[in-house]
């Protein structure tokens, strides 16, 4: 996905992403050599410069990034920040202090940017550098979502044909959701992997995903798996996505269900949440089972993300 210029605008109001990164940057920055990967429109860069860093690379493979350059003119910091539109596994840079990096979407599962940061820790850090954030926990619970599901499967209810291949279609796809209710959740969350970028090789891994034991909180019908992340940028700084009244940047991930399964208060079941890099794509398979309960799915043949 090409975000605009609006898009990352958009990022910019999400208060509890932009202000725990600034407080990062202004613990971290201060005499440093810095890397602000996937920069966007160079919010975090100039963050960085105010905070004292001593020289920034705003670096983004999307064009947005070059209007930083008019940005920097309005400042004193113009000759402290290079500006450049490109991959940085295709040009050469030296080693730094700091490297801040936010290349996720609903999860870290995105587009090649788990592959970036891998090359960033491997080849872009000082021996004694720092690459932020340092971890992701992906979190997962089973949701109740009535209205939603009405609303994606009405269309396929016309007259005229059976349409359903189209309703399977639209339930085999993994959506970002932007906003979700906490009284949606139908179990505790557990969490189903962890990244831990200090690891390159752990970054690197094509496979991700766990089962776990759950226990129904309430009896109803449930239409899907909805993910999200907790992060830990550095030491105590960090945010999360849960399900809240907040609206998150990128959303949180919905892996839905081809019908809506019934469950019951204090039923145990095991839930499965897997993502894998299938060629370019992320590819995703979920579901839940136990006794008399039965629902999977899968993005095979989809692609998402």
């Amino acid at each position: 996905m090409s975000y605009s210029v609006q898009n990352f605008g958009t990022m910019l109001l999400d208060h509890v992403r932009r202000d725990a990164y600034l407080e990062v940057i202004r613990r971290l920055a201060p005499g440093c050599r810095v890397l602000d990967l996937g920069a966007g429109t160079g919010f975090f860069s100039i963050a960085a410069l105010n905070a004292g860093a001593d020289h920034v690379v705003a670096v983004d493979v999307n064009s947005a990034v070059n209007q930083l350059t008019r940005v920097l003119k309005t400042t004193p910091y113009e000759a402290r920040c290079e500006v450049l539109n490109a991959d940085i596994r295709e040009i050469e840079l030296e080693p730094f202090d700091l490297i801040i990096a936010d290349l996720r979407g609903p999860t870290p599962f995105y587009g090649d940017g788990l592959e970036v940061m891998s090359y960033a820790r491997q080849n872009l850090l000082t021996e004694k550098g720092k690459l932020i954030p340092e971890e992701d926990q992906l979190m997962a619970c089973v949701v109740s979502l009535p209205n939603w599901y009405r609303d994606v499967s009405e269309p396929w209810s016309l007259p005229g044909a059976d349409w359903s291949s189209y309703r399977d279609s639209v339930l085999s796809t993994p959506t970002s959701l932007s906003t979700v209710d906490k009284s949606t959740m139908f179990s505790k969350p557990v969490c189903w992997h962890r990244i831990d970028y200090s690891d390159a090789g752990h970054i690197e891994k094509r496979k991700f995903g766990s089962q776990n034991t759950i226990t129904i909180s309430q009896s109803g019908l449930v239409h899907g798996v909805l993910c999200w992340f907790e992060t830990v940028l550095t030491e105590d700084i960090g945010y999360r996505t849960e399900p809240s009244n907040h609206k998150p940047t990128y959303g949180r991930l919905l892996l839905p269900f081809l019908t809506p399964v019934a469950v019951s208060a204090g039923q145990e079941c095991d839930l499965t949440v897997q993502c894998y890099r299938l060629k370019k794509n992320w590819t995703w398979d979920w579901g839940i089972h136990g006794d008399a309960l039965m629902a999977r799915n899968s993005s095979v043949g989809v692609g998402f993300l």
